[in-house]
């Protein structure tokens, strides 16, 4: 059995975390998302994907965050991507700079400072994955 790639076990973690679906939501921020978390100034009410069309864009987006952490362990640099994926390649930055962590509860909380457990979960799996 050969090893995962950096993308292929990044992919996996946020294809588990994000779920996939085909028509355009409201997330808990009210932003408009669809696919595998795919959100951005296309993203309106109605929008629809096709499964290969957000499987596609999963893997873009993700390939743009690898050069970022090109130079760690695969667990480290999966992990890295899944929270640059989520909350931002700036967000990311900061984390790979040490002027932040993947902890920090801004990064699971919404706006009136409730946890959101998903994203509680998906933090500490980034963080487990930090230590291998």
């Amino acid at each position: 059995m050969s090893e995962m790639t950096t993308q292929e076990l990044a992919v996996d973690l946020i294809a588990c975390f994000e779920g996939c679906r085909l028509t355009a939501y409201q997330d808990t921020g009210g932003v408009w998302t669809v696919g595998f978390g795919e959100t951005g100034p296309d993203v309106t009410e109605g929008v629809t994907r096709t499964y290969d069309e957000a499987w596609a864009w999963l893997q873009d987006r993700v390939a743009s965050l690898l050069p970022l952490v090109a130079d760690l362990p695969v667990p480290h640099a999966a992990a890295l991507a899944s929270f640059g994926y989520n909350c931002g390649r700036g967000a990311l930055l900061n984390v790979i700079a040490g002027h932040d962590t993947i902890a920090n509860p801004i990064h699971y909380t919404d706006r009136h400072g409730n946890v959101l457990t998903g994203l509680r979960s998906r933090r500490q799996l980034e963080e487990a994955l930090m230590l291998l």
